[in-house]
C-alpha cells in the first residue's frame, strides 16, 4: 500500500512486481528499510480451511526459520524493523489502520452478533 513521506497511505495499491518490496524470490533483507502494509495475493485463502492456499511470510536465517501463514479476514500484513534491526515486526491485519478514516482500504464492519473469522499460525524451525 502506497504512503507518502509521512506514511499516510495514498489510497493507491501498487505491484511489488519489480520494486524494492519484491521478496517473492527469496533474497537478503540486508539494511532495506521495512515499515510497510502490504495486500495479500488475490485469490488467497478467505475461510479457515488449512487444506487451501494461504499467504505466507518466511524468514531464513543461518540457524533458524519462521513462518507466518494468514488467511480468513487477514487481507494485509504489516512488516516493520526497528531501527536498531534487532527484531522484524510480521503483523498480520485484516485492514491498514487509515481504513477508519477510508474504509475501501478494506474495513470490515462487525454487526453486533456476527463474527469474522481470521487465523495466522507461526512456525519455527
Amino acid at each position: 500500500l502506497e504512503v507518502d513521506d509521512n506514511l499516510r497511505l495514498s489510497g493507491a495499491t501498487p505491484s511489488v512486481d519489480g520494486s524494492r518490496y519484491d521478496f517473492r524470490t527469496p533474497r537478503t533483507i540486508g539494511g532495506e528499510d521495512l515499515d510497510i502494509a502490504l495486500t495479500l495475493s488475490p485469490g488467497a485463502d478467505t475461510d479457515t480451511d488449512t487444506d487451501k492456499e494461504r499467504d505466507a511470510i518466511v524468514l531464513e536465517g543461518p540457524r533458524r526459520t519462521i513462518g507466518v501463514e494468514m488467511g480468513g479476514a487477514y487481507a494485509n500484513v504489516q512488516l516493520f524493523i526497528p531501527p536498531d534491526r534487532r527484531a522484524i515486526a510480521i503483523e498480520p491485519i485484516s485492514a491498514p489502520g487509515a481504513a477508519f478514516t477510508d474504509p475501501s482500504l478494506g474495513l470490515i464492519t462487525i454487526k453486533p452478533g456476527a463474527t469474522v473469522d481470521g487465523w495466522a499460525r507461526v512456525t519455527l524451525r
